[in-house]
């Protein structure tokens, strides 16, 4: 089997190096379904769910819901 060749790049400067740090840095809006739910939770004044919470059980399914506690 051939090798496949090294591919020659760049050498990378300290002005790419910082150029992308800062983009690293720069404040992006957080896109992501748990951290929605955890500012929602914040703006109503609630905790956000827990993995670890005690409420379920984990057992529950669509078709097996936790019956409500008078």
């Amino acid at each position: 089997m051939l090798e496949p060749e090294k591919v020659q790049r760049p050498e990378v400067q300290d002005k790419d190096l910082l150029k992308a740090r800062d983009q690293l840095i720069q404040e992006k809006e957080l896109k992501s379904k748990t951290f929605e739910v955890m500012e929602g939770c914040e703006r109503v004044g609630k905790v956000a769910p827990s993995v670890f919470s005690k409420v379920r059980s984990g057992s529950e399914t669509v078709f097996n819901k936790p019956k409500k506690q008078q």
